[in-house]
C-alpha cells in the first residue's frame, strides 16, 4: 500500500479545519444567544444564568480564528516539509501476532481496572491501539476469499470494542474518536468518494442505533417526567420552578431556560416522555461537550468584568502549565508528584460549580487555557506552537516505523487534534505522547526483536 504525501497533506488540512469548526463554530447558529450558568461562592446553592455580551462572543471567535490560522501557517511552513510518500508492507503472520498481543494486553488492563487496579489512561490508550490496529488489518485483508475468516475476526473485534465503550464504560467521546480517526485512514487509502460517503452513513447509523437502544433500555415509564425534566427543560414562564436562579437578561431567543445539567440546547423542546427526555438530553449534552465557545466567551467576559465583581477573574500567568514540568516523571520516582485536578480548580475559580461540589470537573480546553493564562496576543501562540511540535514529532517518527505501525503512527494525527482540542495542555500532551511511545515500543520489540527470534526457532 502506498499513501501519497499530497493526499496526507490535504486530509490533514481538512481534518484540522473540521476539528476547529465542530468544536467552536457551530454556536454561530445562536451567535447572540450564548449563555453560561455560574454559582456564587457561598454555601447556598444560588446560581446565575448569565447572557454573554456580544463583544465577548466576537472576541472569542476572533481569538479562535487566529489560533486556527496560526496552526495552518505553522503546519504549512514546518510540518508539511516532513510529509513523504509512505509505503506500507504487510506481513500477515507478524500482523496477526501483533493483534493477539494487543488483545491480551487490553483484556489484562480491563480486568485490572475492574478490580480497581491499574491505570485508566493506559487502558484507554491500549483500547485505541487495539481498535486502530484491527481496522488497519481489516483493510489489508479485504482482498481474497481466503481472508474471509480474518475479515470477520477483525470486524467482530471492532464491534465488541464499540459495544464496550457505548454500553459498559459510557465513553461516547472515545467512539467519536474511533470514528473520525478511522475516517482519516479510510480517506488516505484512496477509496472512492462514494464509498467514503457510504462508510460515513453506515458508521453514523450504527452509532445512532446503539445510542438509541441504550437510551431505550434506560427509559423507565414509572418515573415522573415532569419531575426529572424540570431542571433541564424549564420554560421561561416557570423559570423559578427549579432552584434559585437569577437571570441577567430576559432576551433569550427560545422559551426553554438555559439551566443545568445541559446549558447548551440544540433541541429546544420540552420532552413529553422519559424516552424523549433521555434522547433530548443525550443530544444536548453530546453537543455541549463538543462545543467550547460558551466557556471561552464566558472566560473572556469574566476577565473583562462583564458579569460584575462577584464573577470577576484575572489572568493566571501560566499556572495551569506548571504540571508539564513533572508530567513524565513516574510517581514511583516522585511520590509527591502533584495530582492533575485543574478541571475542578478551574471550575471553582470561574464559578462554574457550586462551592459544595468537590467532585465534578469541567474540561479546560487548550484555547481557553491559553487565553486565561496569557491573554489575547501571547495566548494565541501557545496552542498552535505546542500542537505543531507534537505533529512534527509524529511525522518525523513515521520513517522509523515498519509495516502497519507506519499507519498507526499516522493515525496519531487525528488523535492529536481531537484530544488536544478536548483536554487541557498537560492532559492532551501526556495522552498523545504516551500513545506515540507505546507504538514505538511495539514497533521495535515486535518487528526487530521478537519476530527475529520467532523466525530463528521456526527454521
Amino acid at each position: 500500500m502506498l499513501l501519497k504525501s499530497s493526499l496526507i497533506n490535504k486530509t490533514t488540512i481538512y481534518f484540522i479545519t473540521y476539528v476547529f469548526f465542530v468544536s467552536y463554530f457551530i454556536p454561530l447558529l445562536n451567535f447572540n444567544d450564548l449563555y453560561i450558568v455560574k454559582f456564587l461562592d457561598v454555601e447556598e446553592d444560588y446560581s446565575y444564568v448569565l447572557k454573554i455580551d456580544n463583544e465577548s462572543i466576537f472576541k472569542a471567535y476572533a481569538y479562535v480564528t487566529i489560533n486556527f490560522f496560526v496552526v495552518l501557517i505553522l503546519y504549512l511552513t514546518l510540518a508539511k516539509k516532513l510529509i513523504l510518500d509512505i509505503k506500507v508492507n504487510f506481513n500477515q503472520k507478524y500482523n496477526i501476532l501483533t493483534n493477539i498481543i494487543l488483545a491480551c494486553a487490553t483484556i489484562f488492563l480491563i480486568i485490572l481496572k475492574v478490580n480497581n487496579l491499574g491505570s485508566e489512561n493506559l487502558k484507554h490508550i491500549f483500547i485505541q491501539l487495539f481498535f486502530f490496529h484491527s481496522i488497519i488489518s481489516f483493510f489489508f485483508n479485504l482482498q481474497g476469499r481466503e481472508n474471509l475468516f480474518l475479515r470477520f475476526y477483525y470486524l467482530l473485534i471492532l464491534f465488541i470494542i464499540i459495544m464496550y465503550e457505548v454500553f459498559i464504560t459510557n465513553q461516547i467521546f472515545m467512539v467519536y474518536l474511533f470514528f473520525i480517526s478511522s475516517l482519516y485512514f479510510v480517506i488516505l487509502t484512496g477509496i472512492k468518494f462514494r464509498r467514503i460517503i457510504i462508510y460515513i452513513l453506515l458508521i453514523t447509523t450504527l452509532l445512532f442505533s446503539l445510542n438509541f437502544f441504550k437510551i431505550f433500555f434506560k427509559s423507565d415509564a414509572k418515573l415522573d417526567i415532569d419531575f426529572v425534566a424540570r431542571c433541564n427543560f424549564v420554560t421561561f414562564d416557570k423559570k423559578d420552578s427549579c432552584g434559585q436562579y437569577n437571570f441577567n437578561s430576559e432576551e433569550f431567543k427560545n422559551n426553554i431556560v438555559p439551566v443545568p445539567p445541559s446549558t447548551f440546547k440544540l433541541l429546544y423542546k420540552v420532552p413529553e416522555s422519559f424516552l424523549e427526555y433521555n434522547i433530548y438530553s443525550a443530544i444536548n449534552r453530546g453537543f455541549e461537550r463538543l462545543l467550547k465557545m460558551n466557556y471561552l466567551a464566558s472566560d473572556i467576559a469574566s476577565i473583562d468584568n462583564k458579569f460584575g465583581d462577584e464573577f470577576k477573574n484575572t489572568f493566571l500567568n501560566g499556572k495551569t502549565y506548571e504540571l508539564l514540568s513533572t508530567k513524565f516523571i513516574p510517581r514511583l520516582v516522585y511520590p509527591d508528584k502533584p495530582t492533575e485536578n485543574f478541571g475542578q480548580v478551574y471550575a471553582k475559580k470561574f464559578h462554574y460549580l457550586p462551592k459544595q461540589d468537590n467532585t465534578t470537573s469541567i474540561n479546560l480546553n487548550p484555547i481557553s487555557e491559553s487565553y486565561i493564562n496569557f491573554g489575547f496576543v501571547r495566548g494565541s501562540l501557545v496552542y498552535p506552537v505546542s500542537v505543531t511540535l507534537i505533529l512534527c514529532l509524529i511525522l518525523y517518527l513515521i520513517k522509523f516505523m515498519s509495516n502497519e505501525f507506519k499507519i498507526l503512527m499516522l493515525i496519531s494525527i487525528p488523535i492529536l487534534f481531537t484530544n488536544s482540542i478536548e483536554a487541557n495542555t498537560s492532559g492532551w500532551i501526556g495522552g498523545v505522547v504516551s500513545y506515540i511511545f507505546l507504538i514505538l515500543i511495539f514497533n521495535f520489540t515486535i518487528n526487530n526483536n521478537l519476530l527475529k527470534k520467532i523466525n530463528y526457532f521456526s527454521k
